[in-house]
């Protein structure tokens, strides 16, 4: 469900999770409730995602910006930053290690190119980094830089 109510898009959800074929991937379900505010080419939206059924208990939030832009007719920009956290539960489960924390940042950027009316392009960098020191410590790549080019279609 999403509603809308002057510039705040509001969106809970309900989801489960089965994992067929995963052995020791116990089947899980979540609630969620996601808040944008759009101020012109701004967004400013926040999301919080709270386990139900095998992790009761466990939560993880995010906040961010993001910025779309049109810089000329056949050509777009998309940013963002992004932050995250989690209760100690939630670290234990996916992280192994039970500690509340700012968890971790991200960044993103975009450019979709229309090549044609329905044909784009779009090269993508995405870059995250963990936040809190003891998460750092624990993984192997704490810092995660990707980067694509997709070509995709609209009809």
């Amino acid at each position: 469900y999403r509603g809308k109510w002057r510039n705040f898009e509001i969106e809970p959800a309900i989801q489960f999770y089965t994992y067929p074929n995963q052995k020791g991937e116990p089947a899980t379900g979540e609630v969620s409730i996601q808040v944008s505010y759009r101020a012109g080419p701004f967004v400013i939206e926040t999301a919080h995602y709270f386990d139900f059924i095998e992790y009761g208990g466990s939560y993880i939030g995010e906040v961010g910006l993001e910025y779309q832009g049109e810089i000329s007719s056949k050509l777009s920009i998309d940013g963002g930053l992004r932050f995250d956290w989690a209760n100690a539960k939630f670290n234990g489960v996916y992280a192994l290690w039970e500690k509340a924390a700012l968890n971790g940042m991200a960044l993103e950027i975009s450019l979709t190119y229309y090549l044609k009316d329905f044909l784009y392009v779009r090269p993508h960098l995405e870059w995250s980094h963990r936040l809190d020191k003891d998460l750092r410590r624990w993984l192997e790549k704490p810092t995660i830089t990707n980067f694509g080019l997709a070509v995709g279609m609209e009809y």
